[in-house]
Order: structure tokens, then C-alpha cells, then sequence
């Protein structure tokens, strides 16, 4: 096994709970237990931030362990935002999935001895062209009142940004709202700062939702400071290090490359040792945490999504402005959605409705 072997399987059987994360899990538990039902809690924050972790942990907090679970009932279920193969959001699919996440006995992913992708693939053609949109909704509000689901929880709700207009995903949150009402359930929503150019364009929204914000530790804060190096300290025990040293002596690399973001410190560990391994170095230094520091550009990207965030929700930031971001540097799904908007301005004709051209004068007819 190697050191990026060693230091996995150790953040599987050892967690790594961070001041901001606790605060974050013990307000969403809070929220999630005494909110009324019907209502919505945002749990927003970095890409990295550990927010798929802490819904994880959530479900132990709110219904304890799925083993003990009255038998039929589903008290917690969960789903994660996916696009289809497009590029897009498709809402069908998602209700699919829900439908699949408290097990309908007809509609759920079907249990055939077959690869679990062409199942699934399988499943959701055929489904998607059988059923409706409203048929599948109305049989989600079915299932989830005879499970007795009381949280639902929807990762990655920032694919609700991949469709043809920002009114569009305001129309897919107001569905999600009025499905809490109807069912009673509390729904715990988790994503990026982008998830916010959602929320920012429906009052309707803000007043009936909980916010949770799980951030990252910016290093000019004495507090934050003191956390973001003792859990440079944690890490050190587990990654090898000469005699003395500790991740504590490279924090401003780290943090540089990083951001703070307790993700992806775990992320530039593993890529560090990794490097080590095929440099055929014995132990980490400064020069390979450096080299293995993301590229400037998907650095830069990380930095104006969260400059975004924190402006919006904080007031301030410590990040550099660095400009509106270029075509070139666009390296997600944004571009698209640009490309499917402009298209979308230039209107489609309908068929036959062709604009009409005149033959040359003295032509042949062919």
C-alpha cells in the first residue's frame, strides 16, 4: 500500500471533523428538527467544503441508522442532482430517481442481473417516454406519504443551473417547494455558491428557506488561523514527513493552493504523494506540494466562484477580483448553457417556414 493509499483508507476509518464543518452539521440538524414542515434548508459552500459528508451524517442525526427503520418506512431519503447525457437538467429523470430513493414498487430501478448502468439507462428511457412529468410527480407525492418520508435530501442542486434560462430553474425550485408543502417533509437542499443566482432572484424563496453556510478558513482570521493549522497537524501524523517536519512549516502553500478549502487539502495531499511515489521520493517536501498545486486555471475558477459567494453572503472576501471569466478559461458546463441561450434568442422556425429565395432571372428550372 502505498502513502496516497494509506492516507485514504485512514480518511475512511478516521474522519476529520473541522470546527466549521461541526457548526455547519449542528445548525442544519437544528433547522432540519424544529423547522416547520413544508420548509426548505440551503446547506451552501465551496466545491470541497465536505457538504456530502456532513448530509451523510445528517441522516444518522435525524433517523438514525436505515437498519432500525420500521420495515416499509423510509423516514430519509436522498438523491443527487445528475444531468443527462445533454449536458442538461431533466426533470423527469430527477423524479425518477426520487422515486427510485424510497423505493416505489414500480417505478424504482429495477433489481435485473445486469450492469448496473445499462439498468439504469434502460430505466430511465423507458420511464421517461411512458410517463409525464405531472404522473411522475403526483406518484412521488404517493410513495413519499406511504414511506413516511419527513427529510428528503437533494445533493448537487447546482445542476438546477443547466437548463435553457434562470426563470427555468426557479420554476424546478417552486415545484420542490410546493412538493415539501404538500407532503410535509423537509427538504435539505446542498450545493455551490452558484446555487445562489438561484435563490437571489426569488424573494418567495429567501423567506422560506433555512441558510447554512459551511465555508472555508481564511488565514487572516486569528480563529480560523488556529484550525486550518491544527488540522495541518492531524494530516501530519498520517503522511510521511522528514524527522521534525509537519504540514504546519508549507501552510501558506498549502493555503494557496487551496484556499482554505478542507477538500481540497485532502485533494492536493493525494496528488503530492502521488507525485512523490513517481519522482521516487521517500518522503513529502515543499517543492512537490508545489508542483502539485492545480492548474492557475481551474485555481482561478475555484477563486471567483467563492469570491461570488462570500461577497454575497459575508459582505467581503480576502480573493482578488480577477475578472470576468474568458470563453477560453471556461472549462465547465457554462459555456453550454451560453451556447444554448444565445441559440435559443434566435428563436427556431417552424417547418416549411423556410425564408423563400428567387431564382436567378433566365435560370433553368432542374
Amino acid at each position: 500500500m502505498n502513502a496516497a493509499e494509506k492516507l485514504k483508507a485512514w480518511l475512511a476509518s478516521n474522519s476529520l471533523p473541522h470546527k466549521k464543518w461541526v457548526d455547519a452539521l449542528n445548525k442544519t440538524t437544528t433547522f432540519a428538527t424544529f423547522a416547520e414542515p413544508g420548509s426548505l434548508v440551503l446547506l451552501i459552500g465551496p466545491t470541497g467544503a465536505g457538504k456530502s459528508r456532513l448530509l451523510d451524517d445528517l441522516i444518522g442525526r435525524l433517523a438514525g441508522s436505515p437498519l432500525q427503520w420500521p420495515t416499509g418506512k423510509i423516514p430519509v431519503a436522498r438523491v443527487s442532482l445528475v444531468n443527462d447525457v445533454q449536458g442538461f437538467f431533466h426533470s423527469k429523470d430527477f423524479y425518477l430517481r426520487c422515486l427510485s430513493a424510497v423505493q416505489h414498487p414500480y417505478y424504482s430501478l429495477p433489481r435485473e442481473d445486469i450492469p448496473v448502468e445499462c439498468r439504469e439507462t434502460l430505466w430511465l428511457e423507458k420511464l421517461r417516454l411512458k410517463y409525464s412529468e405531472s404522473h411522475l410527480r403526483l406518484a412521488l407525492e404517493h410513495a413519499m406519504q406511504h414511506r413516511g418520508t419527513r427529510y428528503f435530501f437533494i445533493d448537487e442542486i447546482d445542476a438546477l443551473l443547466r437548463v435553457p434560462s434562470r426563470q427555468r430553474s426557479i420554476d424546478h425550485l417552486d415545484s420542490l417547494r410546493g412538493l415539501a408543502k404538500l407532503t410535509g417533509a423537509i427538504f435539505v437542499l446542498a450545493g455551490t455558491y452558484l446555487a445562489l443566482e438561484i435563490w437571489n432572484r426569488s424573494a418567495q424563496l429567501n423567506r422560506l428557506t433555512f441558510d447554512v453556510h459551511l465555508g472555508r478558513y481564511i488565514v487572516s482570521s486569528d480563529d480560523d488561523l488556529i484550525e486550518f493549522e491544527r488540522v495541518l497537524d492531524a494530516l501530519s501524523q498520517v503522511v510521511p514527513l522528514r524527522p521534525g517536519a509537519s504540514l504546519r512549516d508549507w501552510n501558506d502553500v498549502i493555503y494557496e493552493g487551496t484556499l482554505g478549502v478542507m477538500g481540497e487539502i485532502v485533494r492536493l495531499l493525494l496528488a503530492s504523494l502521488a507525485l512523490m511515489e513517481h519522482e521516487g521520493a521517500s518522503v513529502l517536501s515543499r517543492e512537490i506540494i508545489e508542483k502539485a498545486i492545480m492548474q492557475r486555471q481551474k485555481l482561478d475558477t475555484l477563486i471567483r466562484e467563492i469570491r461570488s459567494g462570500e461577497l454575497t453572503l459575508l459582505g467581503n472576501t480576502d480573493l482578488p477580483d480577477l475578472g470576468p471569466e474568458r470563453p477560453d478559461e471556461d472549462t465547465g458546463n457554462s459555456g453550454v448553457r451560453q451556447h444554448r441561450n444565445a441559440a435559443s434568442k434566435k428563436g427556431r422556425r417552424r417547418p416549411g417556414r423556410r425564408n423563400p429565395t428567387r431564382d436567378p432571372v433566365g435560370s433553368k428550372a432542374i
